[in-house]
């Protein structure tokens, strides 16, 4: 039985298309690029209101070094001593935040990468905070890693919301505001 529209290529391509989830190393001609693009521009959306963003990566470096400059944050307080009110950690990582956000908004949002972003998860969670919480609680060793996982989550999205509405508040004052729910987190712990 023929299709009815197997004459209309706009809907042979729909009812064609594949996922792709292995990539080689070769490189996309800058002319693919642009097309791809082009057509990213030109896709319709509710009210036409066209509500993304495109960051052109070439390099897979910038998101390694990205990664591991914050794997150098992480393992900079994991077992520090100093003081816990203050949140130099989270400081550090607002401000890096801050210094990144039109990659971190686009990768880590809720059209992002969603590898990349597991992997900032993990980096986050494995590197610092576990072992940071453990100082403090003395419980069930699951419980941490769920509150962990919630912590990393929401500290995410709560970045994510900051960069969003322009960063008004200081990395200073956004670690506050994250450190005082983490700490107040871990006493029901």
């Amino acid at each position: 039985m023929e299709k009815q529209y197997a004459q209309n290529p706009a809907i042979e391509n729909i009812l064609t298309r594949r996922s792709i989830r292995s990539y080689t190393d070769q490189d996309v001609e800058p002319e693919k690029i642009e097309a791809v693009l082009e057509a990213g521009m030109a896709a319709p959306s509710g009210k036409n209101g066209q509500p993304w963003d495109f960051i052109v990566l070439t390099r897979r470096e910038i998101l390694d070094e990205m990664a591991e400059r914050l794997i150098l944050v992480c393992k900079k307080y994991a077992y520090s001593t100093g003081e816990v009110d203050a949140f130099p950690y989270l400081t550090e990582l607002y401000r890096f935040a801050q210094d990144n956000a039109d990659l971190c908004l686009v990768l880590l949002g809720p059209n992002g990468d969603r590898a990349y972003t597991e992997r900032i998860c993990g980096i986050l969670r494995s590197y610092f905070l576990r072992d940071f919480l453990a100082r403090f609680c003395s419980g069930s060793s699951d419980r941490l890693d769920y509150f962990c996982s919630f912590i990393v989550s929401g500290n995410l999205t709560l970045t994510l919301e900051w960069l969003s509405g322009g960063a008004k508040e200081t990395p200073e004052e956004m670690a506050a505001l994250a450190g005082a729910i983490i700490m107040d987190g871990v006493r029901t712990l």
